[in-house]
């Protein structure tokens, strides 16, 4: 993640920075674009979540092993996040190993990278610059 503290930025159509309506955070860059980002005097890069977060998380991640077919394929319609879903399916087969799960779950994960490949593939970063923004006598 980036905070935009100087300037703006726009990002897929939206612009951030300290005054924007769609705030200062922006997600979904690449390190790549945050280090440039940074370099040209933008913002900072955000760090990533705590692990001690990530373990919050993993004890509320529901237990696929005792759960039904049915509501292990309510969840993986219900889920957008592509790491979530390899983690069910990673639970899945290593243990009870139902075609029943695993084929839409593959589905779905197949369709989610088709949609990040996409939104990668027009994927831009346009950067609004004002030196005077920056730069203060």
């Amino acid at each position: 993640m980036f905070k935009v503290t100087h300037g703006k930025v726009k990002f897929k159509g939206v612009l951030y920075g300290p005054e924007e309506e769609a705030g200062d955070t922006i997600s979904g860059l690449s390190l790549e674009q945050e280090e440039n980002l940074a370099k040209k005097g933008y913002g900072e890069i955000i760090n990533p979540p705590k692990s001690s977060d990530k373990k919050k998380d993993q004890k509320n991640f529901p237990n696929i092993k005792e759960m039904n077919v049915e509501q292990v394929n309510e969840l993986i319609e219900k889920t957008q996040d592509i790491e979530t879903l390899y983690k069910i399916m990673k639970i899945e087969e290593s243990s009870k190993k139902r075609t029943t799960i695993l084929k839409p779950l593959r589905e779905k994960i197949e369709e989610l990278e088709t949609v990040a490949e996409e939104e990668n593939e027009n994927q831009d970063v346009n950067i609004d610059f004002d030196p005077d923004d920056v730069i203060k006598d």
